[in-house]
């Protein structure tokens, strides 16, 4: 039997880095990687999350969370905090009111259909969660 490690399944421990398993059996109905287990559907690190009780529609919406974690993370770690925490050389605006500017001129792009090859919707909702969290942090 060939074994091939393959990387793609989200990790336990909610880390940006994907895990390794064994190609064995058919993909798991949630990331698609083969499971080292041949009777089970799923991979272990689905399984341990708790995605083989979920309905098809549950496993799109962990999808897509997972995918805009990851698009977050990813863009926090390129540009830093600076939604949260503007470095505030020419605008003085609240980062509240910085990334409500950023979330009119992305509904702006999407009302026009000026979307430039990037993820409109995806940036948008990203900077909705932006916006929940800066709601929730105490002013400086």
């Amino acid at each position: 039997m060939n074994v091939t490690p393959v990387y793609g399944c989200p990790p336990a421990d909610n880390s940006p880095r994907a895990e390794p398993h064994l190609v064995t059996g058919v993909p798991c109905e949630f990331c698609g990687v083969r499971p080292k287990v041949s009777d089970s559907n799923f991979c272990s690190v689905c399984l341990l999350n708790g995605h083989h009780n979920l309905t098809k529609a549950q496993h799109a919406i962990v999808a897509e969370c997972d995918a805009l974690k990851a698009m977050l993370l990813e863009k926090n770690r390129a540009y830093g905090n600076s939604a949260l925490e503007p470095v505030r050389i020419f605008s003085k605006a609240s980062p509240e009111e910085q990334i409500l500017v950023r979330i009119d001129d992305k509904i702006n792009r999407l009302m026009k259909g000026s979307e430039a090859g990037e993820d409109v919707v995806q940036d948008l909702i990203g900077y909705l969660v932006l916006l929940r969290i800066a709601r929730r942090k105490p002013a400086p």
